[in-house]
């Protein structure tokens, strides 16, 4: 199973629920060029069935409450 990763960016095509944070997706050779970045960038992912959303700064609390 391919991986998909929705990241972070103010002008990606995907929105969050509440439609205040916007992704981009990320798929294939793409994450492979870009995950040394993201650790460097110390970003965190919520990761299930093959699907990584990016959680914003500051909200890994409330990822692990809901979520974990």
């Amino acid at each position: 199973m391919s991986k998909t990763y929705y990241v972070l960016d103010e002008n990606g095509d995907f929105y969050s629920t509440d439609k205040k944070t916007r992704y981009r997706k990320v798929v294939g050779e793409q994450i492979d060029s870009e995950i040394g970045k993201w650790r460097i960038e110390k970003r965190r992912f919520y990761i299930e069935n093959g699907i990584a959303i990016e959680v914003p700064f500051g909200k890994e609390k409330i990822i692990r409450k809901r979520y974990l």
